[in-house]
């Protein structure tokens, strides 16, 4: 509780303020890692640690946290035909405020959440049971208002206890995945309203789609068409990430 503690002086009163915390968050869920969400993300706040690695101590939790049983009652078993179960969030204040939500995400073997990013979002993906596949871009700028430059950062296969982390604006902020198991089960956790600055000045919340799917350049970088989500869907969804090539210039 090292953030609290600097921030209200004595552990007493850093106990009282944590409780506090603890109280407001609502939900299905209310074990051990939710602690370790309120912690991380008051030492962000604190500039005490950097959001990676305030993503990285969640995600650790969060798994050792299904480890140990307390997440058995959501998850065992669990209908794969759900895009996505609520597992605990943080009170919304108001529009533009700080928010989190932490919640569960099954995926079926070729299913894919299709290429994006999102506005003022930090985020973490992590593997519980099975395999899934991830391609990750940074965002570089905007090219007019309906393409994207991005750099593309690689693609790999995590599996339990692994984590995709987007922590911030620009690292990743582009991202898309997909299950290589019959199943897979992850937790995504994501914590709107952390970052002063953002890659668009405003926006809506919720997830902004693109087709990165042309030529990557000699430095990585490749121009990504802005699609619609009906576009995105048909594109992607229903087709395993592998059988979408990737193409590289000489």
């Amino acid at each position: 509780m090292l953030a609290v503690t600097e921030l209200y002086h004595n552990a007493h009163a850093a106990d009282a303020t944590m409780n506090s915390e603890l109280e407001k968050v609502k939900g299905v869920y209310k074990g051990s890692a939710i602690r370790a969400i309120v912690e991380n993300l008051a030492a962000y706040e604190l500039s005490a640690l950097d959001m990676r690695t305030a993503l990285k101590r969640i995600s650790d939790a969060i798994f050792a946290a299904a480890h140990h049983g307390e997440l058995s009652e959501w998850i065992d078993d669990i209908d794969l035909s759900l895009r996505a179960l609520r597992l605990a969030t943080s009170p919304y204040i108001e529009k533009g405020g700080k928010y989190w939500k932490l919640q569960v995400y099954p995926m079926a073997e070729g299913e894919a959440h299709p290429p994006h990013g999102h506005h003022n979002l930090a985020s973490f993906l992590c593997v519980l049971d099975g395999k899934v596949m991830v391609r990750e871009y940074d965002r570089v700028e905007m090219v007019g208002k309906k393409r994207i430059k991005l750099r593309f950062r690689g693609e790999r296969i995590i599996g339990p206890g692994e984590a995709m982390i987007t922590p911030s604006e620009t690292e990743g902020n582009i991202h898309w995945f997909g299950s290589l198991t019959p199943s897979a089960t992850c937790i995504n956790f994501n914590a709107r309203g952390y970052f002063s600055e953002t890659f668009f000045a405003s926006g809506k919340n919720g997830r902004r789609y693109c087709d990165p799917l042309s030529t990557i350049a000699p430095d990585g970088t490749v121009i990504a068409n802005v699609i619609s989500r009906k576009k995105a869907k048909l594109k992607f969804e229903n087709s395993p990430i592998e059988s979408h090539q990737l193409s590289f210039a000489a």
